[in-house]
Parts: structure tokens; C-alpha cells; sequence
């Protein structure tokens, strides 16, 4: 705590000092100045890692979504090209197909759930 030495000159108190109104409002002013100085820097940190982290995760989700929108058409595609082939081929495409419509329904989950 700051102290006032100008009590002294009045006698009132000499043995102990008294705190002076007039220091601690400026000490006090000058904390205030300091704490709002480290908030308003806390703020300008979050505002900007904050907006990179929305505009990273958005591209995350655009990129996201184009898989898996092409993913569901390299599952059509496949259906498609397995009935012009052989019964064998035909068989191995389907399975193809199938499994990896059952990853995109897995994924397609994760990102409802």
C-alpha cells in the first residue's frame, strides 16, 4: 500500500502513516490501466486465433464435404460400371461399391452425431 508523508507535517499522525486518498487513486488509476492493458491484449489474442480457427474449420468442412460428395459418386459409378461387366467382376465391383458406401454412411454419422 502506498503512504502519504504530507500527514507527518500535519502532526496528526506522526508514529504511524495514514494512507494519502490522492496516491492510492493514482496507484489504483495506474493497476486499472495495467489490468485493462493485459485484457484488452487477452482479446485481441482470442479474436484472432479464434477467427483463423472459424476459417480453418470451415475449409475443413467444404474440403470435407467435396469428399464426401465425391465419394458418393465413385459408389454410383461403381454400382453403374459393375452391371456391364462379368458376374465375377461384377460381384468384386458391388462389394467394392457396398463397402465403401458403408465408410461414407459411417463418416456421414460422425459428423450428425
Amino acid at each position: 500500500m502506498i503512504f502519504c508523508h504530507h500527514v507527518a507535517k500535519t502532526n496528526s499522525c506522526i508514529s504511524s502513516p495514514v494512507p494519502c486518498v490522492a496516491d492510492i487513486t493514482k496507484a489504483t488509476v495506474f493497476c486499472c490501466l495495467a489490468q485493462m492493458q493485459a485484457i484488452e491484449q487477452i482479446l485481441k489474442n482470442s479474436e484472432k486465433n479464434l477467427g483463423e480457427i472459424c476459417t480453418i474449420l470451415a475449409s475443413y468442412t467444404r474440403k470435407t464435404a467435396k469428399l464426401r460428395d465425391k465419394a458418393d459418386l465413385l459408389v454410383a459409378t461403381l454400382f453403374d460400371f459393375s452391371h456391364t461387366e462379368d458376374p465375377e467382376f461384377q460381384i468384386g465391383l458391388k462389394n467394392l461399391a457396398e463397402d465403401l458406401a458403408m465408410v461414407q454412411d459411417y463418416r456421414h454419422a460422425q459428423v450428425r452425431g
